[in-house]
């Protein structure tokens, strides 16, 4: 860097000395030249007495510039910065002046590595984004298993975080699915302060609003959510009913109520803790000494308990004022309805009566907006530029899509009671089964029931003609019927067309466990003697992708000898030396290791457990083991979706990937690509194979153990059948671009069920695209038929030539 400040300051400092020489010099000439010419000058000069006086006043001058400069430089540095001050005013050389640049001071590096930067995995923690409401309830033994359930089934799905707090040592038998924190302190009248500190210890810091009832009020979940969602938490607010309290100046919230407390005043309330235990009494309830909690922060705060927030109300009622064994007016009704709580219920069934009226009450007034929408889109829509054209039915949903040319038409699939045509691209018929089937069965009822409500009951039965269905991603999935209906007054059959609609509701995030992608994935490699020449590609790939990069995996490899000969000859004896080699190159982190099974006859579906149970013993039931196959492009990319897409005790991972097609089928020279490529010329995605599997040890275990306890045979269903069928956890299914797989012919032996007929229809399909194997088959034809015409034209000259040659004359 350039010190600027120290140039004009050696600057400044010279001008100063200089002018203080040349102004007694100056002086001098002066009055020499005021005696004599511009010529005559010089000679004045030298001999007239004013020469003597220049000469003295030269020296005079001189003298006197050496007494003042030390006085003029402190005047001069006044102006200069501290750093200017110190710097060399006179440098040694003659040159031009050269601006000293100071290099920027680096930190020695001492061997050791940076540490990283470690960033929030998601974007709102690093911004500081909350979830909006915790919500508390207090019960007990006696009231959880009633008053609770029923809380928690009208209110938990409407919120974000709905948790029941207890003591623990007075019931040991809990509601299964209930979110309930016990404590072993038997005290009752300590359970809110326990919960304030199980909550400052885990949620303070995660959520804005802080809410409080007791399991006997039944909370308008979506009223509350709505509520919250346009007050500020940056106030410091008390919401509630208030109460008085022995001080008149505060007032403080009945928990009858329910208690809304923002973040900035729960974290007073986690302050004053101690001083609330300290002052709790004993004999009275819990409800009284959170109020007298409260009260201590409100105090501090100098806010009180109030009802009404920016115009806002938080709507209070009592269950003493209702009647709900029979019916209320729509006034009553559409009071209940502005309520956020409605308090001291004490039996079970008043709860979900009064959810039902309040729900009902609720959808009658969504179908009132509806039918004002409908109305209101109908009379605006001749005025719009398209004019009725603009009115799709059903009206206020998304129009149809409108294809940009003929390769974005969707196409309806036809269908009858029993079958489905042209569903796909592969498939010319299929027979209705399973989730298809009961969606023909629903819309079809649908459809009747539309009918009658239209037409009073008119028709008893009726029976489809032609169905046609499509799936729009804008709006949901199509209807068309063609209906032959039973008329009870005709006593005929009359045929109508019908139009259905199933539109997509809104979007929802399906909540999941928090995973990471530091988990160590236990590779499963199969190897039968088939597959020993192709294995050492696979250790190559491993050895790119995980080994050099230092990625936590762990390679298990798995010989199967299927005779004893085999296991004699050692016939993976290569294949062994090249892991020792791998495992000497690669001392620490990642490793590979070897064992192996006897087949004794398996085969197919069993040999796959034979391996699995293998590697099980080996291995932690907390272990993420991916099961791999010969011909695989192994990437990281790969792995960490392995890890995200597994959860234990949740979901397991069955991924779909992309298999090459056989190379000399569809590449015309040598040498044939190394690396996969994703086309449909070069592969598919094979939905018919589950080979590719990612799970932990423990929910395989338990999977084999629900098998066994209900009577079932551990060979008659493969994998995923086993996961499907005997856990509860979800089997996710989704196509994994970086699952490549080099061609094999799939061995289907021993298979049986659903896995030996999804096996059969990979290995059809797997040589190569349908066009390509037409092609291949046409140039083929054309070569027989060049062949055949060859050898026809040697025979006819082999005849010509045995002919005498009178014969080929013309006659």
């Amino acid at each position: 860097m350039i010190s600027r400040s120290s140039q004009h300051a050696g600057g400044g400092l010279r001008i100063c000395r200089i002018f203080t020489v040349w102004y007694w010099l100056v002086l001098a000439v002066a009055r020499c030249c005021k005696r004599a010419t511009r010529l005559s000058c010089i000679k004045a000069f030298a001999h007239s007495k004013p020469a003597i006086r220049l000469l003295m006043g030269l020296c005079f001058g001189i003298a006197l510039s050496l007494v003042i400069a030390p006085f003029i430089e402190d005047h001069c540095a006044r102006f200069l910065t501290p750093s200017a001050r110190s710097v060399s005013y006179f440098p040694d050389d003659d040159g031009d002046y050269e601006p000293e640049i100071k290099p920027i001071p680096t930190v020695k590096d001492d061997g050791g590595k940076q540490p990283p930067i470690v960033r929030p995995r998601y974007l709102f923690t690093e911004l500081g984004i909350k979830e909006k409401l915790f919500i508390s309830v207090f019960t007990d033994a006696r009231s959880v298993e009633t008053r609770g359930v029923a809380v928690n089934r009208t209110s938990n799905h409407l919120v974000q975080k709905l948790t029941f707090f207890m003591n623990g040592g007075q019931s040991s038998v809990l509601p299964q699915g209930l979110p309930v924190v016990t404590f072993s302190n038997n005290q009752s009248h300590m359970v809110p302060f326990h919960t304030i500190k199980y909550i400052s210890d885990h949620y303070l810091n995660a959520y804005d609003w802080f809410y409080f009832q007791s399991d006997s009020t039944y909370m308008r979940a979506d009223r509350l959510m709505d509520f919250v969602q346009h007050v500020s938490v940056a106030q410091n607010l008390l919401i509630g009913k208030p109460v008085e309290t022995e001080n008149e100046k505060v007032f403080t919230c009945d928990l009858e109520a329910g208690i809304l407390l923002s973040q900035p005043v729960m974290a007073v309330v986690v302050n004053n803790l101690d001083w609330c235990i300290r002052n709790s009494m004993p004999g009275k309830s819990d409800a009284r000494n959170l109020r007298t909690c409260l009260t201590r922060a409100a105090e501090d705060l100098n806010i009180s308990c109030i009802d009404q927030v920016n115009e806002l109300s938080y709507v209070y009622h009592t269950s003493q004022s209702l009647n709900l064994t029979s019916s209320m007016s729509e006034s009553q009704l559409l009071d209940l309805s502005k309520a956020v709580a409605i308090g001291s219920f004490k039996n079970e069934p008043d709860f979900y009566r009064l959810h039902r009226l309040l729900s009902e009450y609720e959808m009658k007034l969504v179908r009132t907006q509806l039918d004002a929408l409908v109305e209101e889109i109908t009379k605006i829509a001749p005025l719009t530029p398209e004019g009725n054209k603009s009115l799709v039915w059903p009206i206020g949903i998304t129009p149809p899509t409108k294809p940009l040319n003929r390769f974005d038409l969707i196409q309806w699939d036809y269908f009858t009671d029993t079958h489905i045509y042209f569903d796909d691209d592969f498939t010319n018929i299929r027979e209705l089964k399973g989730v298809d089937k009961q969606d023909i069965q629903d819309i079809k009822s649908t459809a009747l029931d539309r009918l009658n409500a239209k037409y009073e009951d008119r028709f008893p039965r009726m029976r489809l003609i032609n169905g046609y269905r499509r799936f729009d991603a804008a709006r949901g999935m199509e209807y068309i019927l063609d209906l032959a209906l039973f008329d009870r007054k005709s006593k005929n059959e009359i045929f109508k067309r019908v139009n259905l609609l199933r539109p997509l509701g809104d979007v929802e995030i399906v909540p999941m466990p928090y995973v990471t992608e530091n988990a160590r994935v236990n590779l499963l490699l199969p190897v039968r003697p088939g597959e020993k020449d192709d294995v050492l590609s696979f250790f190559d790939s491993y050895a790119q992708t995980c080994l050099k990069s230092g990625d936590n995996t762990y390679l298990f490899v798995v010989f199967i000898f299927e005779s004893v000969n085999q296991e004699r000859e050692d016939i993976y004896a290569v294949i062994k030396s090249t892991i020792a080699v791998y495992e000497n190159r690669h001392r620490s982190g990642t490793r590979i290791t070897w064992t192996s099974v006897q087949s004794a006859g398996a085969d197919g579906t069993k040999l796959s457990y034979v391996v699995l149970d293998a590697l099980a013993k080996k291995l932690s039931p907390e272990s993420l083991v991916v099961r791999c196959t010969v011909g695989m492009e192994l990437s990281i990319e790969f792995l960490n979706r392995a890890r995200m897409n597994t959860i234990k005790g949740w979901q397991v991972f069955f991924p779909i990937g992309f298999w090459s097609y056989k190379p000399n089928l569809i590449y015309d020279q040598h040498p044939y690509p190394t690396k996969i490529e994703i086309s449909s010329k070069s592969g598919r995605y094979d939905t018919r194979q589950y080979v590719h599997a990612s799970f932990y040890v423990e929910d395989y275990l338990y999977a084999k153990r629900q098998l066994a306890g209900a009577g079932g045979v551990l060979g008659t269903v493969d994998l995923y059948d086993l996961f499907v069928q005997y856990h509860s956890l979800h089997v996710f299914r989704a196509v994994e671009p970086e699952l490549r797989l080099q061609f094999h012919i799939h061995n289907c032996t021993g298979l049986v069920g659903r896995a030996q007929s999804d096996c059969q229809h990979s290995r059809a399909h797997s040589l190569a695209a349908r066009s390509q194997l037409g092609m291949l088959i046409f140039e083929y034809q054309q070569k027989l038929d060049q062949m055949q015409l060859k050898v026809m034209q040697q025979q006819r000259g082999e005849n010509v030539g045995q002919m005498k040659p009178e014969m080929l004359r013309k006659k």
